[in-house]
């Protein structure tokens, strides 16, 4: 939910319990009714699976997320969804962890290299 709520403008907070996010994405973007449950059920199952020692039951998570993405989807904006489309922030945060990378992976590259050539 936290990926899928960050692609439409709603990124979690580092201090932002899973029920928190799920009350300021529901209020938000106004999600209808079975979008919003769904949401609040993968927070308590979020919640549930960090701080307790039995997580919850998992039948329903994986319509649970269809619903909550379909409603996020359907709540935002026709710019919103674009930009999730085609720059989602949960790709571009991968793509700029791995472009961050490149410099100390080609240091290492090209030392190997200079070691082999001699």
């Amino acid at each position: 939910m936290a990926r899928s709520s960050a692609d439409y403008g709603l990124a979690p907070l580092p201090s932002e319990s899973p029920r928190a996010l799920a009350g300021r994405v529901t209020s938000g973007l106004a999600l209808a009714e079975p979008a919003a449950e769904a949401v609040g059920r993968i927070a308590l199952a979020e919640e549930r699976a960090t701080y307790s020692a039995q997580p919850a039951e998992a039948e329903t998570l994986h319509k649970d997320s269809r619903a909550a993405r379909h409603g996020i989807a359907a709540a935002a904006g026709r710019g919103a969804r674009w930009r999730a489309w085609l720059f989602p922030a949960s790709m571009m945060a991968a793509i700029a962890d791995a472009v961050g990378r490149v410099p100390g992976a080609w240091a290492g590259w090209t030392a190997r290299l200079s070691r082999r050539r001699r």
